[in-house]
């Protein structure tokens, strides 16, 4: 299973951000209401936060990895 994750994130790295946060957000929010019998909406802007960084540290990636070939060609 870690082998085809790894593979998809190469394929679709900002979709695997997405599907993260997902899944991140459903756990919280089940343990949350498990806990404390509430739901607190601004979890939503520190998931928010969460993908801009993430999506920033893969952009950055990309960029690197496509200069990297660039010069190597």
């Amino acid at each position: 299973m870690s082998k085809k994750w790894q593979t998809f994130t190469i394929k679709y790295p900002y979709f695997s951000i997405l599907v993260v946060a997902i899944v991140a957000s459903c756990i919280g929010i089940a343990v949350e209401y498990l806990v404390n019998r509430d739901f607190l909406s601004g979890g939503f802007w520190v998931t928010f936060i969460s993908i801009l960084g993430q999506w920033a540290i893969v952009r950055k990636r990309i960029t690197k990895n496509r200069k990297k070939e660039k010069s190597g060609k």
